[in-house]
């Protein structure tokens, strides 16, 4: 049992900010729904084998955050 009801699939999946091959594409759901199995297995062998701060490195449109630092 838990304080808050399960979460609805269709909650989350299908909502516009739902990237689901972040970091590799800041295209939602709806981008990929209609593409290949050949297109979305190509993605995801490159996802596998890429790092994150490598494709932000590629993409000045999406600098990499600062990391904060907590100061006592």
């Amino acid at each position: 049992m838990t304080s808050t009801p399960a979460p609805r699939v269709e909650d989350w999946a299908f909502a516009p900010n739902n990237r689901v091959l972040h970091p590799l594409s800041a295209t939602g759901f709806e981008g990929w729904q209609h593409r290949s199995l050949e297109e979305i297995r190509e993605a995801l062998r490159a996802k596998a084998t890429t790092s994150v701060k490598s494709i932000h490195a590629e993409r000045s449109e999406t600098p990499l955050a600062e990391p904060k630092i907590a100061t006592v």
